[in-house]
């Protein structure tokens, strides 16, 4: 069983300047309490048949081959061009 009580909760919001009230604390120190014992029960789940179980199915991949192609078609289809290169809306400021 793993312990989670209202001081480490309070220890937490602290670090992470976060208020909050008497009600809150009640609440999330139980919330917490169930969820790291639920994640604490999940830690001793054996996974070895699921090891097993994919174990037989590799992935399969194809050899990563550069290929000569002519870009020019690609570029003309594009809306707007400047200089042989796609002009795209600028996303990073």
């Amino acid at each position: 069983m793993v312990k989670f009580d209202k001081e480490d909760l309070l220890r937490v919001a602290a670090l992470s300047a976060i208020e909050l009230d008497d009600a809150e604390i009640d609440l999330f120190a139980e919330q917490l309490h169930i969820l790291l014992s639920y994640t604490a029960e999940l830690a001793e789940v054996s996974t070895k048949t699921l090891d097993e179980r994919t174990s037989h199915n590799p992935n399969v991949y194809r050899d990563d081959r550069a290929i000569q192609s002519d870009a020019s078609r690609l570029v003309e289809e594009a809306p707007k061009t400047k200089d042989s290169f796609v002009v795209v809306p600028k996303i990073i400021s």
